[in-house]
């Protein structure tokens, strides 16, 4: 059975795309209108969606017994008003398409359409009919369930995702800590590219500007601060995306040691902050480290 995974970097590049408007979308109301719309204000970003992934996404599950399960991350509105209904009825939402992060684009390209004609800039409301939910990302990019279809029929529920908040006096202790309660997460991450993200930048002539996306914790005070200072947050670590875990342990040995369940703050100590997927998954800049250079 094929895997309805939908990888990170792909769906980035659906998630950069800005949403442009179509015919079809009634007044006053915001619907999805599909990536060919977006293509005539932004065909840059759509030409270089065409060659994703994402694009064709949804033939990837065209041998799924029971696909449906596959649609809310191949297809794009999906269980929701104006969004996919079926390939037959809804053809130009196929796939993992700019509104996919982006939320419906009616609006957008109502107001932008009307801004253009009257020949001046497009004012604040056109860029905030269209909106990036980069909380999305986690959604289908759960590190932990590969098999999201799989998952769906054991009608299991997906992981919780919370934005991070820096908590004062939290800190980080590296993912060789969480390995005591959760190995198989950490037997999975040392497989993955970001266990060794470090080494990649190794011959980076000023790979300080790299920092904040191949170490954990850079730039906090409790954070990353060299290979030498803190050998345990080299890499792309759990905490990179969950925030600083101390008090996440302390919380969860206070309660083991009580014998009882954890408590929800427990959880709440560690949350994912799936806001920042998009600070490091950016699809307009392949070389962070280049563009950071050219802003010095």
């Amino acid at each position: 059975m094929k895997r309805c995974t939908v990888w990170i970097s792909a769906l980035a590049i659906a998630c950069a795309l800005t949403i442009v408007a179509g015919a079809d979308a009634q007044a006053g109301e915001n619907s999805y209108i599909g990536a060919k719309k977006c293509m005539k204000c932004h065909f840059k970003e759509y030409s270089a969606w065409k060659k994703m992934p994402k694009a064709k996404s949804f033939d990837s599950i065209s041998g799924e017994a029971d696909k449906e399960l596959c649609y809310p991350c191949h297809t794009t509105g999906y269980g929701k008003p104006g969004g996919f209904k079926s390939k037959e009825a809804t053809p130009h939402l196929l796939g993992a398409q700019c509104e996919s992060c982006h939320g419906p684009g009616a609006k957008h390209a109502e107001l932008g359409k009307a801004a253009k004609a009257a020949g001046g800039d497009p004012p604040p409301e056109v860029k905030a009919a269209i909106t990036l939910t980069s909380a999305e990302c986690s959604s289908c990019h759960n590190p932990h369930v590969k098999d999201t279809a799989a998952q769906a029929r054991k009608k299991e529920p997906k992981a919780e995702r919370v934005a991070y908040t820096p908590t004062k006096g939290n800190t980080y202790v590296g993912s060789k800590k969480c390995m005591k309660c959760h190995f198989k997460e950490y037997s999975a991450w040392k497989k993955m590219p970001k266990a060794k993200a470090f080494d990649v930048i190794a011959d980076e002539p000023d790979k300080e500007l790299c920092y904040p996306c191949h170490a954990t914790g850079w730039g906090d005070p409790n954070g990353f601060k060299s290979k030498e200072a803190t050998p345990h947050l080299v890499g792309v670590q759990c905490e990179g995306c969950h925030g600083p875990g101390g008090k996440h342990i302390e919380l969860g040995t206070a309660a083991k040691a009580a014998g009882g369940d954890p408590p929800p703050a427990v959880k709440a100590a560690i949350e994912l902050a799936s806001t920042n997927c998009v600070n490091c998954h950016n699809p307009h800049v392949k070389d962070t480290a280049a563009a950071a250079r050219k802003k010095k």
